[in-house]
């Protein structure tokens, strides 16, 4: 799952966009689905922060050892993302910087990977959790990293 929200985040970054909709969306066989879906506390485009509500919809439709044969991460409310009402105070009670929450270093974070990725190609980031997956990605996951398929 947080391979699927790592192909998302890009895409949302290199459109400019934020989202505050998630929604999974799991087939099982021919005759069945499960969708869920959850707004997200505010608006982004960072998959360090909507992953782990995509983590939490799957607990909610999955059962272990069931065979999955789709898995789609989708992110939407576009629209309502392009007005934000930042916080003046973080959850535990800080203030907040410009940005709206850490100093710039998690936007500033992501920025950086989607530049490296740009500059040379999609495997030049891995993150640690990927790994087991880097073998058995089917081609159409594998070879559609840039956002173009």
């Amino acid at each position: 799952m947080t391979h699927m929200c790592a192909l998302v985040g890009p895409r949302l970054r290199k459109r400019g966009l934020r989202a505050d909709e998630l929604t999974l969306k799991l087939r099982f066989d021919l005759d069945h689905t499960r969708t869920a879906h959850r707004r997200l506390a505010r608006p982004t485009d960072d998959e360090r922060v909507f992953g782990p509500t995509a983590l939490e919809l799957l607990d909610d439709v999955w059962s272990e050892g069931t065979a999955v044969r789709l898995v789609g991460v989708a992110l939407s409310g576009f629209d309502r993302a392009q007005a934000e009402q930042l916080s003046l105070f973080m959850p535990d009670g800080t203030p907040t910087t410009r940005d709206g929450g850490d100093g710039g270093g998690r936007r500033r974070l992501v920025e950086v990977e989607d530049s490296i990725r740009s500059r040379f190609g999609a495997g030049a980031l891995t993150r640690g959790s990927d790994l087991r997956l880097r073998e058995a990605l089917s081609d159409t996951v594998g070879n559609n990293h840039d956002g173009t398929g």
